[in-house]
């Protein structure tokens, strides 16, 4: 007969939420702590797009009993708020192999009105992927809230795929799969109207110079890096998503 050892699994249940809870007491005193030293040195155009994200979400906003920052979901305006929006987010990625916790976000407010494109610039190490991952759903954020078209990032993850198109920074194709492949999954997989999906992914394909006979049908593994690029932007134009992450779209 077998015995599951329930005791030390509950007990070791309740110190790892021991542990959490005071590891999210420390991060809110650090984030307080840091936010203090912003406020005297930002520049006034931080300030002001922090105030513009407050006004959008403040009235949706509500804090658990740890601080964390949440969305009240049944009252947000999904329609009418901006398509994508950062607020307060935070990431610090564990110590690893001896090394110290990574913060790669401090607190970032940020928010893309409809229509428009913004263009994320820094140093290398400055964060900029780690947002964008935030924003795709890869990546939760330790603290803060993100949303991609109306829906949270962390909380409502499919509803947020069904509107977003991703190109992440490195190329993720199957070299055995042609290009025509790779789009009418991805068109599938969006939901599109099955009769439908050859000629759309045959039009995305075209729009990205891949539409040629001899391209279309070439396997992903045998084109170049830069054409290996346009697949990828194209699968992450495929349903016309009303949210468009590009992450260093012309390396390559």
């Amino acid at each position: 007969t077998l015995v599951f050892p329930v005791g030390p699994i509950l007990h070791l249940r309740h110190m790892v939420k021991n542990y959490c809870a005071r590891s999210k007491t420390s991060q809110r005193t650090n984030n307080v702590d840091t936010q203090n030293n912003v406020d005297a040195n930002e520049l006034p155009e931080v300030t002001e797009e922090r105030e513009s994200v407050i006004k959008i979400l403040g009235p949706y906003l509500v804090e658990d009993e740890q601080g964390s920052l949440a969305l009240d979901h049944a009252v947000i305006p999904r329609d009418d708020v901006a398509p994508a929006i950062l607020h307060q987010v935070r990431k610090v990625y564990p110590a690893f192999g001896g090394r110290p916790p990574k913060v790669a976000l401090e607190s970032l407010d940020l928010h893309v009105p409809k229509g428009q494109v913004l263009g994320l610039l820094g140093k290398n190490g400055a964060g900029k992927t780690t947002a964008l991952q935030i924003l795709a759903s890869a990546h939760d954020a330790t603290h803060g809230v993100a949303l991609v078209a109306g829906y949270d990032c962390a909380m409502e993850k499919i509803k947020v795929f069904e509107r977003l198109g991703n190109c992440a920074q490195f190329d993720v194709v199957w070299s055995t799969w042609s290009v025509q492949r790779h789009l009418e999954f991805f068109a599938a997989l969006k939901g599109l109207p099955r009769k439908e999906i050859p000629t759309l992914a045959r039009a995305v394909a075209s729009a990205v110079g891949l539409g040629s006979e001899d391209v279309y049908h070439r396997n992903a593994g045998l084109l170049s890096g830069g054409m290996r690029r346009r697949l990828s932007i194209a699968m992450s134009l495929i349903g016309a998503p009303r949210v468009l992450i590009l992450d260093e779209p012309t390396t390559g």
